[in-house]
């Protein structure tokens, strides 16, 4: 009964307000067909009562201080919220009104749907896909708003500038925004929403990169949210998002959510999908498997003390074959494994504006592994959650794993791969490939943002071939001087340019190092890559200030390039080391401001001889003076990995060798049966050897 209690009120208010009445009716029974048309005819202070029906518009409210009503409104009957329907048909917003001033609107009684949003000025960023305010208060009773899709911000409802709502009685679900609040976008401080806490909304289901059903940035507010109907009991972070501006960017201060059910009982176990399985099914077991990863994550608990995993069988997941909805949202102590890199492909189908998945929000850690992520795609700007393949943000405080990952034609105009690090980054036998054609990605960013706490990289059997760029770099934080181990990394065919970029990020790097990273390049080959540069100083690696730089037993070759590595720092107690390695023009190919160490015994400075291998083409030819020419004293805090970048034993024969290859006289990979171990031990490590040439 207290639902019918509003549509009382607001008809004595109607009896004793003096306005015209303007009606619409798709049928053509009445003066109007469209409301867009009687919203255009309209005064302030009138009122335009719809008759059922869908109407395939986007209602610019013009700023008017209107009442726009379905029957609902007039008879109290409900069937007619589901049976007025505005849909935005993906062209616009279902309901929108800009700088309205102090105008309030009042919208009773409809379903929105369809719609992608108004554009936020001239931006290319959209919000509001049901109802979206610019500096515009509104009263929105008894809706449901759901099924909004491609937009950014607020796919039910998101609030711009000083806009307030009043909102009661409504469903929002279904929707979908690729960057901030699936179901609401709000600045909580800039815009009050008053819940009404008797009639009840309803907000589940959303679904968004960031705030799933909510997304609000603090500023000052205290808000409270009554709802009937949540997703889930456990919403924090992943379902509803409030972030600061400063890291570690995520409270709930001010942000009270008080409601009363839950929409969908969180699954505290692994789950299992397939292609060939049902979104229906319970997802408990390869026998009765889930069909998307989307329904997969929306389902799974966030378990700290037992993580769980989403295991996919082999298989294309899609939006066209398995109803995927990207990006995803990953979840924090969840890990998504498929069955192989090679078989097991997350497919963007290079739709304008796809990317696969972003991490936002948790403390402990989460890990993808045994997965190929192929044909994203999006414009050059500005659509943001779009401008990677896969992205975490400054907001996720734990680790993060990636592990036989195959990257392959991507074209996001960011990068393919960013990741903006509050906790260690570990990668191993990561593999991009073919990435970037109408667009120049940067294939890895990694960025530590954490001022107070040394972190460490690991990267491990790295592969960048033929990239528009190919280009790997790491930024940390002045005197932190994070750890990065570069090992088994090959960078090979990728095309390279100057976009006037300077300094560390200069756009002819295979690596670039930036404030404050120790980075010991170990066992890695850079050879053959091309460029066209114009640019003062280009170099296959170039570190910032605060950097300093080991290279050992690493091979760069052949790059098209004024030096193989190029050191921009001029804060002493920073250092190139360079040792057991191979140097295009030796010590002549490095360029640095303060003295650097090279040492001439050690090093090598000739063709690497490579076998041009079909496979593996930088691995060495039997001929190859790099063979048994390094060294197994590896740093502290390393241990040299069992295999190079082709899956062999990392020691064969007497020594170690340069580059990312052992020297294997035998197939690829080497067989048991061919392979006559090398007595050779390096445990514990660092270890000395004295036989092999070159080796120490």
């Amino acid at each position: 009964m207290r639902n019918y209690v509003i549509v009382l009120m607001l008809l004595i208010f109607t009896i004793f307000t003096y306005c015209d009445e303007l009606i619409v009716d798709i049928e053509g029974n009445y003066e109007y067909t469209s409301i867009q048309a009687a919203v255009t005819a309209a005064e302030d202070g009138d009122e335009i009562i719809v008759h059922p029906g869908t109407y395939y518009e986007n209602v610019d409210l013009m700023g008017k201080q209107l009442e726009l009503k379905s029957l609902f409104a007039v008879t109290g009957e409900r069937h007619y919220i589901s049976e007025t329907i505005i849909n935005g048909n993906e062209t616009g917003s279902c309901i929108y009104s800009l700088d309205g001033g102090d105008v309030s609107l009042i919208i009773i009684g409809f379903t929105l749907t369809g719609g992608s949003g108004t554009e936020y000025l001239t931006t290319g960023i959209y919000y509001g896909g049901g109802l979206y305010l610019q500096d515009n208060d509104a009263e929105l009773f008894s809706c449901i708003i759901e099924n909004n899709i491609k937009l950014d911000c607020g796919g039910g409802i998101a609030l711009c500038h000083e806009s307030n709502l009043e909102i009661s009685d409504t469903i929002i679900r279904n929707n979908t925004a690729s960057w901030f609040g699936g179901g609401i976008f709000f600045f909580n401080g800039v815009n009050n929403i008053i819940f009404d806490s008797d009639n009840r909304c309803s907000i589940y289901n959303n679904y968004s990169t960031q705030g799933a059903d909510i997304y609000s940035r603090y500023e000052g507010g205290n808000q409270t949210v009554y709802l009937d109907t949540v997703t889930v009991a456990d919403y924090e972070g992943y379902y509803i998002l409030q972030t600061l501006e400063t890291p570690p960017g995520f409270s709930m201060e001010g942000l009270t959510i008080d409601y009363e059910n839950v929409w969908l009982e969180s699954v505290d176990a692994d789950l299992y999908v397939s292609p060939e399985g049902d979104d229906a099914n319970s997802g408990s077991s390869w026998d009765d498997p889930l069909k998307s990863i989307t329904w997969a994550i929306q389902k799974i608990k966030v378990n700290p003390d037992d993580p769980h995993t989403i295991f996919l069988e082999d298989g294309i997941y899609s939006e066209a074959l398995t109803g995927e909805i990207m990006p995803f949202q990953v979840k924090d102590c969840t890990s998504i494994v498929g069955q192989s890199d090679e078989t097991t492909i997350i497919e963007g189908d290079l739709n304008e504006d796809t990317s696969f998945f972003v991490m936002r929000y948790g403390d402990n850690s989460f890990c993808i592994s045994n997965l190929r992520f192929r044909n994203s795609n999006a414009r050059l700007y500005p659509r943001p959650a779009f401008m990677n393949s896969i992205t975490t943000r400054e907001t996720y405080l734990g680790e993060c794993e990636f592990h036989n990952i195959i990257l392959e034609n991507n074209d996001n105009p960011h990068c393919v791969m960013s990741l903006q690090a509050l906790g260690d980054v570990v990668m191993d036998n990561v593999q991009f490939i073919n990435n970037g054609f109408d667009n120049p990605p940067t294939v890895l960013k990694i960025e530590l943002y954490d001022d107070s706490v040394q972190h460490t990289v690991y990267l491990n059997n790295i592969v960048s071939i033929n990239n528009n760029t190919g280009k790997i770099i790491i930024i940390g934080f002045p005197y932190i001087r994070s750890d990065a181990y570069i090992s088994n990394f090959v960078s090979s065919d990728n095309y390279c340019y100057n976009d006037g970029s300077t300094g560390f990020q200069n756009y002819y790097s295979l690596l670039g190092l930036g404030d404050g990273i120790n980075c010991y390049l170990i066992n890695s080959t850079l050879a053959n890559n091309t460029a066209d540069m114009d640019v003062p100083v280009s170099a296959a690696v170039q570190t910032g200030y605060y950097c300093n730089l080991n290279v050992i037993n690493s091979i760069i070759y052949n790059n098209e390039v004024d030096y193989a590595i190029n050191s921009l720092n001029t804060f002493t107690g920073y250092e190139v080391n360079v040792h057991h390695s191979l140097i295009e023009n030796g010590d002549n190919g490095i360029n640095s401001i303060l003295p650097y160490s090279y040492d001439l015994e050690t090093n090598l400075d000739c063709d690497p001889i490579f076998s041009g291998d079909e496979d593996h083409p930088l691995s060495l030819h039997e001929y190859s003076p790099c063979i048994d020419a390094g060294t197994t004293v590896m740093p502290e805090g390393f241990t040299l990995p069992e295999t190079d970048a082709a899956g062999n034993p990392r020691i064969m024969g007497s020594g170690i060798d340069m580059g990312a290859y052992e020297y294997n006289p035998f197939g690829n990979p080497v067989t048991e049966t061919e392979l006559v171990t090398s007595k050779l031990q390096y445990y514990p490590n660092p270890v000395r050897i004295n036989e092999g040439r070159g080796a120490v």
